[in-house]
C-alpha cells in the first residue's frame, strides 16, 4: 500500500489535508535519502585512499604477465627488463662502432638528418624523380649512360637561321660574265677579274678565287642591319699569300675598318669570323688579302642576326671551326628540317657490305671476310666516327693483320696506329677521334676475318651484329633568333605545337592589291589575318631577305615589308616589276609580277607586255589574262614568307617516326638533320644493271646529293644490302649524284613495285637549318619501364585497333562494289 494518500477531485478542506500530509512524508524520505548517500560517498572515499596508499600490492614485481610470444617474462618488471635488453642490443650493436640507429641518420653526402625518417623520405623523394631522366643531347655523337634498359621518348625544338646575304655568299649562281661575283662589288683593279673555280669548293660546288695586288682590296658587300642588334660574319678561305696574315674578312662602318679577321696561309678551309652590334651607319663586308701576289679563296660568306647569349659565347666557349659548325652557311631562311636521332646499335661497326673491300675480298656472311691474297698488304677499311676522350673496345677473330687508326677531324693525319691480334683498347682524345680499322694480308694466301665489334668502354661483351633505331621528324621546325617562339615535337605524342606558319607562297594565286606609290617603288597588301604583328619574315625567290619596316613606318626601298597581324605590305622596287612611277598596276598586272612575269610595255593605262624573270622570254600569250593566270616556266613564287601564329596549332604526325630503345650501359646516340624519309625513286637500267642514284643512269637519280643512302625498300620491305648484286643492292660511289648510289641485278627488278629510298642531303645550306639539341626522356626504375610498357602497349592495341576497324570498313566498302 502506497505511503501516499490519494487526493479527489474535490476542492475541499478534506484533500487539502491530504496534500499536506503527502508534502510532509516525501520531505521526510528526501532527508533519509540524503543521509544515506553521504555516508556511502565517504565509505567509497576512504577504500580509494587506502587503496591508494597500498603501494606494494602494485609493485611490477607483482603484477604478472600473461604470456607472450617470443618471451620468457611472467610479470610486469621482468618484461620491461627484457625488452631493455632487446632496445640496447639495437641501439648499440657491437663495439666499438657508433650508434647504429645515429648512423642510418646519414645520407651519402655525410650530412646527418635530424631523424630517420627524413632521410627516408628523401630517398623515397628521388626515387620517385629517378623514374624518368631527361638528357640533352648535342648535335653529331653523344654518349647516353643508363643503369637498366628502357624505352626513350625524344622532344626537339626548331631552328631558324636567316642568312641575310641571301644566296650571295655562296657563289653557285655566279657566272662572273661581268667580272665581279653577283651581289659583291671589287675594291682595287686586282679583284676586277675573279674566277669562279670549281674543284675543292667548300660548300657547294662553286668558290671565288682572285690574285691579291694591294692589300685590303678585294670584293665588298653593303649589308643590311638594324641599329642595336648583334650580329656575325662568318666565311670560309685559304690562300698561299706570302704574308703573316693571307685573308681577311672586314667590317667597314662607311669607309672606316671597324673589325678584321685574319688567317694565315693555308691550304686548308679555315674559318673567319667578326661579330658587332649595328650602330646605324651604313656597314659593308669585305674580303680581302694582307699582301700582294698571293691566291685568295672564299666560299660560304654569311651574315648572321644573334641572340644576346649567342654573341656572348662564340669567340668564348664556341670558337674556331666550331663557330662555322654552330653557325653554318645556309641559303637565305632555312628552317631545322629532317632532324632525326639514331641510336647505333652496341657494336658501332657495320656488316661487310659497308667497308671498303679490296678486289681480291670476299663476303662470306655479313660479319665474315675471306681475303684470297696475291700480295702483303692487301687492305678493307672502315672510318668511324668516334666521340673525343673516350674509350672503346675493338675485338674480332682473324688469321690476318688487323690494324686501328686514329685520325683528326681533317683525315690530314693519324696517332696511335696499333697492329692487334684479338682486340684492343683504344681512347681518344680532343683532337683524334677518327677510327680507321684495317684488315689486310701478311703476305701470299687466304685470311678470314670474323665478327668484328667495336663498342663504348674497355671490357669486351659478346658479339652482336649492328641494329641501329631512329626517331624521324619528317617536317619544318621554326624558331625565332633566340629560340623562346619555337615549333616543338614531342615523339611520346607524335604531335607538333606549332608556333610558326612557315613557306607560305607569295605568288599570284593570292588576293593581292596595289597599296600606294612611291619613287622607284611600289607597295603591295595582301590579307593575311591569324598571325602575330611584326613577326612576319620574307625570302625573295633570289634568296633576299626583305627588311622589316615596324607597322606605322613609311618605306624607303624596295624590298621592305610590315605585318600588322592582319594585312602583308611588301614594297617591290620598279626595277624588279618593269612598273613606272607613272602607272600604277592594276590587280591583273600585280598577278602577273607574282607569277614571275615582268613587265615590258604599257598602253600609258595598262600593262600590256611582259617577259619571264627567270629567263627573260616573251610568254607563249603575251595577254594580260594569260600572265595573271600562268607562272613563267620554272617559277615557284615571288617570295616564301613565314610569320608567328597568333593561337599555336597542335599537328598530328603520321608515318614512320621510328622509335627509340636504351640499353643497360653506354649508348651511341648521334642528333642529325637533314634526314628525308622515303623518297620514291625510279631504278633505271643502264649497261646491263639498274641503279639508284648514278648520274650516268638518267632518270635514278633522287631529288637532292645524298650524303649517305640509309635505307632502300620495295613498297614496305626493306631490301638488302649486300657484296653480290644478284641478293640485294652494291654499295658504290663512282658517277654518284653526291656520295653514294647502289646497283642491282636485273632480274631483281619488280617493274610493278615502288621503290623507295631514305637517305641524308649532302647540301644541307639549299634544305635545312643546323639542329643544336635535343631531349630524351627514359625511364630509369623497373617500376617506371614496367608502367610505360603497358601503356604502349595500351595506345599500340588501340591504334591497331582502329586500324583493323578501318581496314574491315574498307573492305565492306569494296566488297559491296564487286557486288554491284
Amino acid at each position: 500500500m502506497s505511503r501516499f494518500e490519494v487526493i479527489g477531485p474535490e476542492l475541499d478542506t478534506a484533500n487539502l489535508a491530504k496534500h499536506n500530509r503527502n508534502l510532509d512524508r516525501a520531505d521526510s524520505d528526501l532527508a533519509s535519502l540524503q543521509t544515506q548517500i553521504s555516508a556511502e560517498q565517504k565509505a567509497r572515499i576512504a577504500a580509494v585512499n587506502e587503496h591508494i596508499q597500498a603501494i606494494a600490492a602494485h609493485a611490477a614485481s607483482a603484477i604478472t604477465l600473461s604470456a607472450v610470444a617470443g618471451m620468457s617474462a611472467s610479470t610486469v618488471q621482468a618484461a620491461i627488463a627484457e625488452l631493455r635488453t632487446i632496445l640496447t642490443t639495437i641501439i648499440a650493436g657491437p663495439a666499438p662502432s657508433a650508434a647504429e640507429i645515429q648512423a642510418a641518420r646519414v645520407g651519402a653526402d655525410n650530412v646527418a638528418r635530424a631523424s630517420l625518417d627524413i632521410l627516408i623520405k628523401e630517398i623515397h623523394a628521388k626515387q620517385l624523380a629517378a623514374q624518368e631522366q631527361k638528357v640533352t643531347i648535342k648535335r653529331g655523337a653523344n654518349v647516353i649512360n643508363t643503369s637498366q634498359a628502357s624505352g626513350a621518348t625524344v622532344q626537339v625544338k626548331g631552328r631558324t637561321l636567316v642568312n641575310i646575304l641571301g644566296k650571295d655568299g655562296n657563289f653557285e649562281s655566279d657566272s662572273n660574265s661581268d667580272g665581279i661575283a653577283n651581289g659583291w662589288s671589287a675594291t682595287g683593279a686586282d679583284v676586277t677579274m675573279p674566277t669562279l673555280e670549281t674543284t675543292g669548293a667548300e660548300i657547294g660546288t662553286r668558290f671565288q678565287r682572285w690574285t691579291s695586288a694591294n692589300s685590303g682590296n678585294g670584293l665588298t658587300r653593303v649589308i643590311k642591319t638594324e641599329v642595336g642588334k648583334n650580329y656575325i660574319a662568318i666565311c670560309r678561305t685559304k690562300s698561299n699569300i706570302a704574308s703573316p696574315n693571307g685573308t681577311h674578312l672586314r667590317i667597314y662602318k662607311g669607309a672606316t675598318v671597324a673589325y678584321t679577321s685574319s688567317v694565315g696561309v693555308g691550304s686548308a678551309w679555315a674559318t673567319l669570323y667578326v661579330k658587332f652590334v649595328a650602330d646605324g651607319t651604313e656597314d659593308s663586308i669585305r674580303l680581302c688579302g694582307s699582301g700582294a701576289g698571293g691566291m685568295l679563296d672564299f666560299d660560304g660568306v654569311r651574315l648572321y642576326e644573334v641572340s644576346a647569349a649567342d654573341y656572348a659565347a662564340i669567340g668564348t666557349t664556341i670558337t674556331g671551326d666550331a663557330i662555322d659548325a654552330y653557325l653554318p652557311y645556309l641559303d637565305g631562311v632555312q628552317h631545322l628540317q629532317g632532324v632525326s636521332v639514331r641510336k647505333k646499335g652496341k657494336n658501332l661497326l657495320p656488316p661487310f657490305t659497308q667497308w671498303t673491300l679490296h678486289a681480291n675480298a670476299e663476303i662470306l656472311a655479313p660479319y665474315e671476310l675471306k681475303l684470297t691474297a696475291t700480295a702483303a698488304d692487301q687492305k678493307s677499311t672502315i672510318e668511324i666516327p668516334l666521340l673525343p676522350s673516350t674509350t672503346y673496345k675493338i675485338t674480332f677473330n682473324a688469321n690476318g693483320r688487323v690494324w686501328t687508326r686514329l685520325y683528326n677531324s681533317n683525315r690530314t693525319a693519324f696517332s696511335n696506329s696499333k697492329q692487334a691480334t684479338s682486340g684492343d683498347t683504344i681512347t681518344t682524345d680532343a683532337t683524334y677521334y677518327v677510327l680507321q680499322v684495317e684488315l689486310s694480308s701478311l703476305s701470299v694466301g687466304t685470311f678470314t676475318f670474323t665478327n668484328p665489334q667495336l663498342e663504348l668502354g674497355s671490357v669486351a661483351t659478346p658479339f652482336e651484329p649492328r641494329v641501329d633505331q631512329y626517331t624521324n621528324v619528317p617536317i619544318k621546325l621554326a624558331s625565332n633568333v633566340d629560340r623562346t617562339i619555337a615549333d616543338s615535337y614531342d615523339s611520346a605524342t607524335g604531335q607538333v605545337l606549332r608556333r610558326w606558319k612557315t613557306d607560305v607562297k607569295l605568288d599570284g594565286a593570292l588576293g593581292w592589291t596595289h597599296s600606294a606609290d612611291f619613287t622607284g617603288f611600289k607597295r603591295l597588301a595582301l590579307s593575311l589575318a591569324g598571325g602575330i604583328a611584326n613577326s612576319a619574315s620574307i625570302a625573295k625567290y633570289n634568296g633576299a631577305i626583305y627588311e622589316l619596316v615596324i607597322s606605322g613606318g613609311t618605306p624607303t626601298k624596295g624590298d621592305q615589308q610590315t605585318y600588322n597581324g592582319s594585312t602583308l605590305y611588301v614594297t617591290v622596287s620598279d626595277a624588279d616589276s618593269g612598273w613606272t612611277d607613272a602607272l600604277n598596276p592594276n590587280t591583273n598586272a600585280v598577278k602577273a609580277l607574282m607569277n614571275g612575269w615582268k613587265a615590258n610595255g604599257n598602253n600609258g593605262t595598262v600593262y600590256n607586255s611582259w617577259v619571264s624573270i627567270i629567263e627573260g622570254n616573251a610568254p607563249t600569250t603575251n595577254t594580260e589574262a594569260f600572265v595573271a593566270a600562268n607562272k613563267a616556266p620554272g617559277w615557284d613564287a615571288w617570295a616564301a614568307l613565314d610569320y608567328v601564329f597568333a593561337t599555336p596549332v597542335v599537328e598530328q604526325l603520321e608515318g614512320d617516326l621510328g622509335g627509340l630503345s636504351l640499353d643497360a650501359g653506354g649508348n651511341a646516340v648521334e642528333l642529325v638533320e637533314g634526314v628525308v624519309v622515303r623518297e620514291r625513286i625510279t631504278p633505271t637500267l643502264f649497261s646491263g644493271q639498274y641503279y639508284i642514284n648514278r648520274i650516268s643512269a638518267t632518270g635514278s637519280t633522287l631529288l637532292r646529293r645524298a650524303d649517305k643512302i640509309l635505307a632502300i625498300y620495295k613498297g614496305s620491305d626493306r631490301e638488302p644490302i649486300t657484296s653480290d648484286i644478284n641478293t640485294g643492292w652494291l654499295f658504290g660511289t663512282s658517277d654518284a649524284y653526291g656520295n653514294e648510289r647502289y646497283t642491282t641485278a636485273t632480274a631483281r627488278i619488280d617493274p610493278d613495285a615502288e621503290y623507295y629510298v631514305d637517305y641524308i642531303v649532302l647540301d644541307k645550306y639549299a634544305y635545312t637549318s643546323n639542329a643544336v639539341d635535343a631531349t630524351i626522356t627514359y625511364d630509369s626504375t623497373q617500376g617506371s619501364v614496367i608502367a610505360q610498357n603497358v601503356q604502349d602497349i595500351a595506345a599500340i592495341k588501340t591504334h591497331d585497333g582502329v586500324q583493323d576497324w578501318i581496314l574491315a570498313q574498307h573492305t565492306a566498302r569494296l566488297l559491296a562494289l564487286e557486288e554491284a
